[in-house]
């Protein structure tokens, strides 16, 4: 019995490292102010592969995903919340391993190292060599912003991303990645269920109490 393998790219829309082209396509998202300190996007998304002939609509959707963004914005800090939820449709999913995913964010030219910013995370690190493929309670690049004002991004893996280490870039990127090493395979009928927090803040990480906004961070998640 032969059993169909599809190796699908869904990180750019072409071919890629042998990969056919497939996509991430938004097709709704909702909002909802829930308080006067807090905004939820909800936004649903199709993993679709490439497309074929005899697919529905051309593309197979091979997952639907929940993102939801929860924002609070504060003094010195905004806490933005990310909650990805991935649900496979139709057959069994594998994700990785590859070092394109899976939450990448990409910092503001006067942010990255390369650039004059400041790089550091919770071992005090402040080497993008020393800290890649290490592990860490957070990350944080700060630097000059627009119009000269002093800002940066903190980020925070939340508990469900597990033990992994992290893959920084003195040239703007900070990835938060559990495929890194290893594939991971997801069953019809399962979830999988990762997230991530991102401190927008003001000054540095020391100026913004970076430090402090994680403790804080464990004890609503019941880790303290």
């Amino acid at each position: 019995m032969l059993q169909e393998e599809a190796i699908y790219n869904l990180y750019v829309n072409q071919v890629f490292q042998g990969r056919a082209p497939g996509r991430i396509w938004s097709v709704g998202v909702e909002s909802e102010e829930r308080s006067p300190k807090h905004l939820r996007l909800v936004q649903t998304l199709h993993w679709q592969g490439p497309e074929e002939w005899g697919a529905q609509d051309g593309r197979r959707v091979l997952a639907e995903e929940t993102r939801t963004i929860d924002i609070y914005p504060g003094e010195l800090a905004n806490i933005i919340d990310i909650r990805s939820q991935v649900r496979p449709t139709e057959w069994d999913i594998c994700i990785g391993p590859t070092r394109h995913a899976y939450f990448t964010i990409r910092m503001a030219d006067g942010l990255r190292p390369l650039a004059g910013g400041t790089l550091l995370d919770s071992e005090g690190r402040t080497v993008d060599d020393a800290m890649r493929g290490q592990q860490a309670d957070w990350v944080d690049m700060s630097g000059t912003a627009a119009h000269g004002y002093k800002a940066g991004i903190t980020v925070i893996p939340h508990a469900s991303m597990g033990k992994i280490p992290w893959l920084v870039n003195d040239w703007g990127t900070i990835t938060v990645n559990p495929f890194l090493q290893q594939g991971r395979s997801i069953k019809r009928g399962d979830i999988l269920d990762l997230g991530i927090r991102i401190l927008a803040h003001d000054g540095d990480a020391t100026t913004a109490g970076v430090a402090h906004l994680y403790q804080l961070f464990r004890q609503e998640h019941g880790l303290a």
